[in-house]
């Protein structure tokens, strides 16, 4: 394997922040589906008939729980990725003291 240079490794650092905060907005979205998803259940499904809470009702519930814990873990980790840009380019602007 070569070795990158490193104009190389900063456009590659510059990539992986630009797809982390694509990927940002791509879960925001994914967590408004299923949250609406959850609202849309719970209004006719729990709360029309609350008594007829079934096996597949739980089912749904616990793939939009997964879903969500999922959606959330990504954005976070996304934001992360996200940010290092803003506190790259801080530390490479101020003023370094010796």
């Amino acid at each position: 394997m070569t070795k990158m240079t490193p104009r190389e490794n900063k456009w590659l650092e510059d990539y992986r922040r630009r797809e982390a905060a694509k990927t940002v907005r791509m879960q925001r979205r994914a967590l408004w589906f299923w949250g609406a998803l959850f609202t849309t259940w719970a209004i006719f499904g729990l709360f029309a008939e609350p008594d007829k809470f079934t096996f597949t009702d739980s089912l749904l519930l616990i793939m939009i729980l997964v879903n969500v814990f999922n959606s959330i873990k990504e954005l976070i980790r996304n934001k992360r990725i996200a940010a290092e840009k803003n506190a790259a380019e801080t530390s490479e602007d101020a003023p370094v003291a010796k």
